[in-house]
């Protein structure tokens, strides 16, 4: 699929590598400390540290070019949010609350004050992260409905609404009726033209529908 290509070397232009989880053995780690919160880590799920998207495998990237698309559009996004913000506030604010657990490593083993710091891992709403999904998420549905021929439905579905009350995003959101406002906003942007100017580009790389 030339889309597949043309975004290709649109990572490579934005400085962007992909290499596959397999092929390391901290992703590898990861997978393991991860495989009851998010047991489709290593199989299913894009994951994006620094300049580096981990994907699955070259296989995963080749089966089905059209979803590979999709994915990858929704991580460009999230790399065009991050290049415009200050260095590290996107990867902190993804983070939060959860990040809060690092202060734990200041404070004595087992006192109250080590506590405290730890009960930041719990899952605690993360209204950055459900912002920037809601984007990354509102994006790949669009790229869904133009790869069809159809135009972009402003309803998200049901799969999307899910990531954000479940498991993998540590239930970034208490409810999915916040959560299907928070896309459907970002859906609403998208219609009205207001979109990320990577998925602009993507669009036009679909040609005429």
């Amino acid at each position: 699929m030339s889309e597949l290509h043309e975004l290709l070397a649109m990572l490579k232009m934005r400085g962007l590598a992909l290499r596959e989880k397999q092929s390391s053995w901290p992703m590898r780690l990861l997978g393991k400390l991860l495989e009851h919160i998010a047991p489709g880590f290593m199989d299913h799920y894009i994951t994006v540290i620094g300049s580096t998207i981990w994907i699955p495998s070259q296989r995963w990237l080749a089966d089905d070019p059209a979803r590979s698309v999709r994915v990858l559009v929704h991580e460009l996004v999230h790399d065009e949010d991050r290049s415009a913000r200050l260095p590290l506030s996107f990867e902190l604010t993804y983070l939060f609350p959860q990040i809060l657990a690092l202060g734990a490593l200041l404070a004595i083993p087992g006192s109250l004050l080590h506590l405290l710091w730890l009960l930041a891992l719990l899952p605690w709403p993360a209204p950055w992260r459900a912002f920037y999904e809601a984007r990354g998420y509102a994006a790949q549905h669009a790229m869904s409905c133009w790869q069809r021929g159809k135009p972009l439905d402003a309803s998200p579905p049901g799969w999307i609404i899910d990531k954000f009350v479940r498991s993998p995003y540590l239930w970034m959101l208490p409810s999915r009726k916040l959560a299907r406002w928070l896309v459907r906003r970002e859906l609403l942007r998208i219609q009205s033209g207001r979109m990320p100017s990577v998925l602009r580009i993507s669009q036009k790389l679909l040609g005429p529908r």
